[in-house]
């Protein structure tokens, strides 16, 4: 600790034989001049997603790194998301969590304008497939989003419902609804 002050990093925060500080940009390279020092790694600041809900999954997967020092934002990608239901009964709209910006679409007030593509959402649920979207939102907020629920066009839940709602997120047979990338 007593190497690192010296070098000037600030904020120590020790516990055992870990410890760590800020170290100012310009003694970085002075970390490696320092005997006492077994090795060193960057601590990513967690940054926010987009909306007024954050998840953590993007500072856990460190996708705001990404974001914001090489651009990746999901851009061209669409995800599929199926689930229970989306905006169905459960606690707040859809149009709510559009207006706070915790999912795209028409109103959402940091620019991500395209709308969920909802191939199916006619079973109640406690809309389980909407707070999935806000986490891929956080994570990839410029990705495309696609939802079906896990039940047929008649509502009935069954393996053939949930496989025939995969194809509808893969299919690329409608141009105003291209096929998802990946489905969660």
């Amino acid at each position: 600790a007593a190497d690192l002050v010296a070098i000037g990093t600030t904020e120590l925060l020790l516990y055992e034989q870990i410890v760590t500080g800020f170290v100012p940009f310009t003694s970085i390279s002075a970390l490696a001049t320092l005997d006492s020092l077994s090795f060193a790694t960057p601590l990513f600041a967690g940054m926010s997603g987009v909306g007024n809900a954050d998840t953590q999954g993007h500072v856990a997967q460190r996708t705001s790194v990404l974001r914001d020092f090489q651009g990746l934002n999901g851009a061209g990608i669409r995800v599929g998301v199926i689930s229970d239901s989306f905006d169905n009964g459960g606690a707040g709209a859809a149009a709510t969590d559009i207006g706070t910006g915790d999912l795209p679409g028409t109103g959402n007030p940091n620019g991500f304008l395209t709308p969920i593509n909802v191939v199916r959402d006619n079973d109640p649920g406690i809309d389980e497939g909407r707070a999935m979207l806000q986490i891929v939102h956080d994570v990839a907020p410029a990705a495309q989003l696609s939802f079906a629920n896990v039940a047929n066009a008649f509502g009935q839940k069954s393996q053939l419902g949930m496989a025939d709602n995969i194809r509808s997120l893969a299919a690329d047979d409608d141009p105003a609804d291209p096929a998802a990338d990946i489905i969660v």
